[in-house]
C-alpha cells in the first residue's frame, strides 16, 4: 500500500541566509557532474546540507532533493518518496522492490541528461538493509549522465568498488568541509565588514574549533566585538558552551545511540586519555576499543590518534559537553572514583603526566602534588607543558602554599606561557617559603631570568650577584648559569666588554666540570650577545654552529631549536639568504612541534629579513607580522621591537613612508621605555632616513651614532655612515674621514653585503666619491668593479674630473667592469671583436654556440680550458685579476706555476672558442687579457640564458611589487622554462660555481614558491600540481613545494595520490635528514587520511 507523500521532504532547502561562498568546495561541482556517485560524509554541523543547497541553487541542471527522517527506514516509505522526488510527484511506488527500482531507473532515463538526485540525512535510513540494498542496485543501474549524491553523517555500507575503479565516484569528508584559516577569516569579515582577522588569529580559531562550521557559528555568536582581545576572550569561553547551538548538535549525536554507548561516552570523558585498556580498567567494562572504533567510524566527534593504535580523543567541545552531562546525570562520587581509578592505573604504567592530571581532577591533591614535585620539571623538559598546566589549574591555590618546589614548577609554566609578571610573583612566593639554600639560589636565578626577559637588566644582575653570595654556594651548573645571565644583562646595558668577560668566565666554569651543555650555551650566548652586536658575524656564526653541533649530539631539541633560531637571525642579517632561510625553516618546524613561540618569532624575523633582501616586501610583511604576534604572546623585549622595525623597513621600501614612520616611531617608543639601547639606535637610523626634515633626521642620527660608538656596534655604524654620506649629512671636510672609516671597517669585518645587497643604490651614489682620495680609492674601486655595469653611470662623470689621477682611477674601474656600457662610457676606445657573438646556455649542461658551431661538453678536449671558461662565466664578463683566477683554479700552486698554467690554459680556451673558422679574427676575440687581468668578451648582441632568466625574474618581481600578481605569472614561467637545470650542472662539486648556482636556484625557487602560493589561494590546482612537481625536481627537500603538491592533488580530488606524495616526502626526510615533516603538513596528511 502506498504511503502518503510529505512534500516538505522533497523540497530543496533554500541557500542559507549568511552563507559564506566557499570557492574551494563549490568549484568541485563542475567535476562532480561528470561522476555518477558523490558521497558527502561528515558529522553533524559540518555544513553538508548548506553546501549542497548553495551549489544546487546556482545549478542549471535539473535537481531532485529528498531529505530523509526516521520514517524513511521503512523500505516502502523510502521507495515512495524517492520515486516521487525523481518524477516531480508524478509517479508513486507501491509495487515490490524490483518494480520500484525499474520504475525509478526508467523515470531517470526519461529525464533530461545530466540531472542530479540528492539524498540528504541518509544515516537515518542506514539501519535498514533493504534501503541500503535498494540504493546499491540503484547506483549500479543509474543511467549514464546522471549524478546521485548521498549525504550522510556516517559511512554507508554500499558496494562502490567497481565505480571507484572507473573513476566515477567523488567523495567529500569532514576534513574537506572543515574551514581553513582563510575561510574562517572571510566568515569573520562577512560578520564584521570593517574588521579583519589576521592570519595567526585565524589559525588559532580554526585550531580551537577544529574547522567545525557549527563551532565557528558558536564562536561568532559569543563575540562581543571584532577586536583581537574580544576574539581571544570568546575562544577562551568557547569550551564552556553547554547550551544553544552546541547542545543541539551534541544531543543530536547522543540521541541516536544506545544507552550503554551514551553512558560509556559520558563516563570516559572524565579520563585524561582514551585507550581501550585504560577505559576497560577504569570503567570496569570490556570492549572499550570496539566502542571507540565504532564511534570514530561513524564520525561521532571521535578522532583516532595516529595510525598505530595510539588511542582516540573526543572533539574538544564535545568532550567538555560530555563532562557537563556527566556532572548532571552522574554523581560526584562516581566522577571522583573514575578519575582515581584512572590515576592508579596510569601511575602503575609510569605515565606520570596523565596520572598527575587524573589525581588532581579526582580530588587526590596530595598525590597530585607529590607527582608534580617529583616529575614536574621532567615533564616540562619533555615538552608536556599543557598537562602540567591543566594539573595545576585543577589544584586549589591553597594546596600550593608553602610548597616551594610546586611553586617553582608553576612559575616555570607561567614563564613558558609568556605571563612573566605572574611567573615572577610565583617565584617570589616560593622564595619566601624555601627552606634549602639550594632552592633559594635556584629561585633567585629564575627570578633573574624573568627580569632579563622584562628588560630589567640591573635588577637581574643584582639578583644573580645575591645568589652567588648565598651561604649555600651554588653548584657549578647554577654558578655558570648565573654568570651567563650577568653577562647577558651587561651586554643589554651596552657594556659589551664586561659582558664578554662574564660569559667567558661562565664558559670556563662549565669547561672545568666538563658540562658540555653549559659550555655550548655559553658559546651561543657569546655569539648572540657579543659578536653579533659588534657586527662580527663570522665569529658569531662559528660560535653558534659549535653550540648547535653539541646540542644535536646530546639530542636536546629545545636547545637545538634555540640555536637554529639565533643562527638564522644572524645569517639573515649577514644577508646569507639561502643558509638563513634553510635554518629558519628547520627552526620553525622544530619550534612548532615544541610550542616554542620565542624561537618561532626569531625564525620569522630571519625569514622577513631574507624576504627584504630579495625584494619580496609582501612576504616580509607577513613574516614580521607573525613575529610581532609571537612577541606579544611571550612578552620578550627583543620581539616587541624587531618586528616593528622590520615592518617599518618593508613599508618604507614599498613606498608607504607614512606607515613606515608610524611603525618606526612605535619601535623607538618601546625601545626607550624598556631601555633597549641597541634597538633604539636602529630605530633612530630608520626614523632619520624616513624623516622629511633635515634637522630631525640629524638629531636621530647623532643620537644613534653616539650609542653605536660607545657600545661598539660596528655593523650598524657602517650602515649609518653610508646613510649619512648619501643623504648629504656630512660636511665636505669630514667626508674623506668617514669614507675611510666605513671602507676600512667593511673590509675588516666582511660587511661587503651592505653595498651589494642591503643598500646598493646608496653605495652607487657614495662610493664613486671615494675614488677622489688616494687612501680610499683601492677599496672603492674593488666594490664598484664587483657591482658591474650598474656602477658605470655613477663613475662616468669622474672621467671629466680635472685631477688626472681621479679620472685615471675612474677609467680603470670602468675598463675593469667591461661590456657595452663600459665601452660606450670610454668613448668606444676598445676594438670590437668582430664576427658573431656567443650564445651561451649555462643553466643545465653547458652549451655554447659560436658562429654556426655548437660546443657541448664532449667538444672540450681540455678540462683546464673548460674550468677556466666556467670560471669566467661565474665572473660575468668583468675583468678578473689574474691572481684571483689562479687562486680559484689552482689554489695549491705557487705563483710562477700558476701563471704558466694560466697562459697555457688561456691559449687552449681561445683556440677552442675560435675553432677552425677563426682564421682572420683576432686571437683574443672572446677572451681578453690586459693589465694582469682577463675577462670573457661575448661580443655585441650576445645571448646568455642566465641573464635572460634573471631578466624574466626581475620583470615578475617588479609586477609583484606593483600588485599585478596575475601578470607576474607569465614572465616567471618564462624564467622557469629557461631554467633547464642548475647552473653549470656538469660541475656540481666545483667550489667557484657554488655561490652563483645557489643564488640563482634560491631566487628562482623563492619566486616560484610565491606563484605556487598564489595558485593555491585561487585554487588553480591544474596549474599548481605540475609547477610543484617541477620545483621538487630542483629542490627535493623544500617542504613548501611538497605541501603545495599535496594540496593541489587533494584539490583535484586525487586523495590517494596526494597521500602517496606526502608519504614519499616523509620517507625522504626520515631516511636522509632524520627529521619529520612540519606539523602543518602532517595535519594536512592526517585530514586526507581521515577523509
Amino acid at each position: 500500500m502506498s504511503q502518503p507523500i510529505i512534500p516538505g521532504k522533497l523540497s530543496r532547502p533554500p541557500r542559507p541566509a549568511g552563507y559564506l561562498p566557499r570557492p574551494r568546495l563549490e568549484n568541485l561541482w563542475d567535476d562532480w557532474r561528470r561522476r555518477r556517485l558523490v558521497l558527502v560524509t561528515a558529522g553533524a554541523g559540518f555544513g553538508k546540507t548548506s553546501l549542497l543547497a548553495a551549489v544546487t541553487a546556482a545549478c542549471t541542471r535539473p535537481v531532485a532533493w529528498y531529505s530523509l527522517d526516521e520514517m524513511d527506514a521503512d523500505p516502502a516509505v523510502f521507495r515512495d518518496h524517492l520515486l516521487a522526488a525523481v518524477s516531480a510527484g508524478e509517479s508513486r511506488g507501491g509495487g515490490d522492490d524490483a518494480r520500484d527500482l525499474a520504475k525509478t531507473v526508467r523515470v531517470l532515463r526519461d529525464r533530461e541528461r545530466g540531472s542530479v538526485l540528492i539524498l540528504d540525512d541518509l544515516q537515518l535510513a542506514a539501519t535498514s538493509p533493504d534501503v541500503l540494498g535498494f540504493l546499491e542496485r540503484l547506483v549500479r543501474y543509474l543511467p549514464a549522465g546522471h549524478t546521485l549524491t548521498l549525504a550522510s553523517r556516517e559511512p554507508l555500507d554500499i558496494a562502490t568498488m567497481k565505480l571507484r575503479t572507473q573513476g566515477a565516484v567523488a567523495e567529500l569528508h569532514a576534513a574537506d568541509l572543515a574551514f581553513r584559516p582563510d575561510e574562517a577569516a572571510a566568515l569573520f569579515n562577512a560578520r564584521y565588514p570593517d574588521a579583519a582577522l589576521d592570519a595567526e588569529l585565524a589559525e588559532l580559531v580554526v585550531r580551537r574549533t577544529e574547522g567545525w562550521a557549527a563551532g565557528l557559528e558558536i564562536l561568532l555568536q559569543a563575540l562581543e566585538g571584532p577586536q583581537e582581545d574580544q576574539v581571544r576572550d570568546a575562544l577562551s569561553r568557547l569550551r564552556e558552551a553547554g547550551s544553544g547551538w552546541f547542545a543541539y548538535f551534541a544531543e543530536e549525536v547522543l540521541r541516536q545511540l544506545p544507552r550503554e554507548t551514551r553512558d560509556f561516552m559520558r563516563r570516559s570523558s572524565l579520563l585524561p586519555r582514551l585507550d581501550s585498556e585504560l577505559c576497560d580498567a577504569a570503567l570496569g567494562i570490556e570492549g572499550s576499543g570496539r566502542i571507540l572504533a565504532e564511534l570514530c567510524r561513524r564520525n561521532l566527534f571521535t578522532v583516532r590518534l595516529g595510525r598505530k593504535g595510539e588511542g582516540f580523543r573526543y572533539h574538544g567541545l564535545f568532550e567538555d559537553f560530555l563532562r557537563k552531562l556527566q556532572a548532571r546525570e552522574g554523581t560526584p562520587a562516581e566522577g571522583l572514583r573514575l578519575r582515581r581509578n584512572a590515576a592508579r592505573i596510569l601511575e602503575s604504567r609510569g605515565e606520570w603526566g596523565d596520572a598527575m592530571l587524573a589525581h588532581a581532577e579526582g580530588g587526590a591533591h596530595g598525590a597530585a602534588l607529590s607527582l608534580l614535585e617529583k616529575r614536574g620539571e621532567e615533564l616540562l623538559a619533555a615538552g608536556r607543558h599543557e598537562i602540567v598546566h591543566r594539573s595545576l589549574a585543577a589544584l586549589p591555590a591553597s594546596s600550593l602554599v608553602r610548597r616551594p618546589v610546586a611553586l617553582l614548577v608553576q612559575g616555570h609554566v607561567l614563564e613558558a606561557q609568556g605571563d612573566l609578571r605572574e611567573a615572577e610573583a610565583t617565584y617570589r612566593k616560593a622564595l619566601s617559603c624555601a627552606t634549602s639554600g639550594r632552592q633559594r639560589v635556584e629561585l633567585m636565578s629564575k627570578m633573574a631570568q624573568v627580569k632579563l626577559r622584562l628588560g630589567q637588566y640591573q635588577a637581574g644582575i643584582n639578583l644573580c650577584r645575591k645568589a652567588l653570595r648565598e651561604p649555600a654556594r651554588p653548584d657549578a651548573a647554577t654558578r655558570g648559569r648565573l654568570l651567563d645571565m650577568i653577562g647577558i644583562s651587561m651586554c643589554d646595558l651596552g657594556r659589551l666588554d664586561e659582558g664578554e668577560r662574564h660569559l667567558h668566565e661562565a664558559r670556563e666554569v662549565f669547561g672545568k666540570t666538563r658540562d658540555e651543555e653549559g659550555e655550548a650555551r655559553a658559546f651561543y650566548l657569546l655569539q648572540s650577545n657579543i659578536h653579533y652586536r659588534r657586527g662580527d658575524f663570522h665569529r658569531a656564526k662559528d660560535a653558534a654552529r659549535r653550540a648547535l653541533v653539541i646540542f644535536r649530539k646530546r639530542g636536546d631539541l629545545r636547545q637545538v631549536c634555540h640555536c637554529l633560531g639565533v643562527l638564522s637571525h644572524i645569517t639573515a642579517d649577514a644577508c646569507e639568504v639561502r643558509e638563513a632561510r634553510e635554518l629558519a625553516r628547520e627552526g620553525l618546524r622544530l619550534a612548532g612541534s615544541l610550542d616554542y613561540q620565542l624561537i618561532e618569532g626569531y625564525c620569522r624575523l630571519a625569514l622577513g629579513r631574507c624576504a627584504i633582501a630579495t625584494g619580496d616586501h609582501e612576504r616580509a610583511q607577513e613574516h614580521y607580522a607573525a613575529a610581532a604576534s609571537c612577541g606579544e604572546r611571550v612578552g620578550e623585549s627583543g620581539l616587541l621591537v624587531f618586528p616593528q622595525l622590520g615592518l617599518a623597513e618593508a613599508a618604507g621600501r614599498a613606498g608607504r613612508r607614512h606607515e613606515a614612520r608610524r611603525l618606526a616611531q612605535r619601535a623607538l617608543d618601546v625601545s626607550v621605555e624598556k631601555k633597549l639601547i641597541y634597538q633604539e639606535a636602529q630605530a633612530r637610523i630608520l626614523l632619520g632616513s624616513l624623516s622629511d626634515r633635515a634637522a630631525e633626521a640629524r638629531r636621530h642620527w647623532r643620537a644613534a651614532e653616539q650609542t653605536m660608538r660607545r657600545v661598539g656596534m660596528r655593523y650598524d655604524l657602517h650602515n649609518l655612515i653610508l646613510v649619512r654620506l648619501d643623504e648629504g649629512d656630512v660636511p665636505a671636510a669630514g667626508r674623506p674621514t668617514l669614507l675611510a672609516e666605513m671602507l676600512s671597517g667593511v673590509a675588516e669585518m666582511g660587511h661587503d653585503f651592505i653595498f651589494t645587497v642591503l643598500a646598493p643604490e646608496r653605495a652607487l651614489r657614495v662610493l664613486p666619491d671615494a675614488l677622489r682620495y688616494e687612501h680610499t680609492a683601492a677599496e672603492a674601486a674593488r666594490h664598484l668593479s664587483d657591482m658591474g655595469a650598474a656602477a658605470v653611470p655613477f663613475v662616468t662623470p669622474l672621467l671629466r674630473d680635472g685631477d688626472a689621477a681621479v679620472s685615471g682611477r675612474a677609467a680603470a674601474v670602468i675598463d675593469r667592469i667591461g661590456g657595452e656600457t663600459a665601452r660606450a662610457a670610454l668613448g668606444g676606445g676598445e676594438e670590437t671583436t668582430g664576427g658573431a657573438p656567443l650564445r651561451i646556455r649555462a643553466l643545465g649542461s653547458l652549451e655554447t654556440i659560436v658562429d654556426d658551431r655548437r660546443l657541448t661538453l664532449d667538444d672540450w678536449r681540455s678540462k683546464r680550458a673548460l674550468r677556466l671558461y666556467q670560471y669566467l662565466l661565474v665572473c660575468r664578463f668583468r675583468w678578473v685579476p689574474r691572481d684571483e683566477a689562479i687562486e680559484a683554479l689552482w689554489p695549491d700552486t705557487d705563483l710562477d706555476k700558476g701563471l704558466n698554467n694560466l697562459r697555457q690554459t688561456l691559449h687552449v680556451l681561445r683556440r677552442t672558442l675560435a675553432g677552425d673558422d677563426g682564421a682572420g679574427q683576432r686571437p683574443d676575440r672572446f677572451v681578453r687579457y690586459h693589465n694582469e687581468a682577463l675577462r670573457l668578451e661575448p661580443g655585441d648582441g650576445y645571448v646568455y640564458d642566465v641573464e635572460q632568466c634573471e631578466a624574466s625574474l626581475q620583470e615578475a618581481e617588479s609586477l609583484w611589487s606593483d600588485g599585478e600578481t596575475a601578470a607576474a605569472a607569465e614572465p616567471l614561467l618564462v624564467a622557469e622554462r629557461l631554467y633547464r637545470g642548475h647552473f653549470l650542472a656538469e660541475s656540481p662539486y666545483e667550489e667557484f660555481t657554488a655561490d652563483e648556482r645557489e643564488r640563482l636556484r634560491d631566487r628562482l625557487l623563492q619566486d616560484v614558491g610565491r606563484l605556487c602560493a598564489w595558485y593555491a589561494r585561487h585554487e588553480m590546482w591544474e596549474q599548481l600540481v605540475p609547477l610543484a612537481r617541477r620545483s621538487i625536481g630542483l629542490d627535493a627537500y623544500h617542504e613548501e613545494f611538497h605541501q603545495r603538491l599535496v594540496e593541489g592533488l587533494a584539490g583535484l580530488g586525487h586523495r590517494a595520490e596526494a597521500l602517496e606524495a606526502y608519504h614519499q616526502y616523509e620517507t625522504l626526510m626520515i631516511e636522509e635528514l632524520d627529521l619529520l615533516p612540519s606539523n602543518r603538513l602532517k595535519a594536512l596528511a592526517e585530514r586526507l587520511a581521515a577523509g
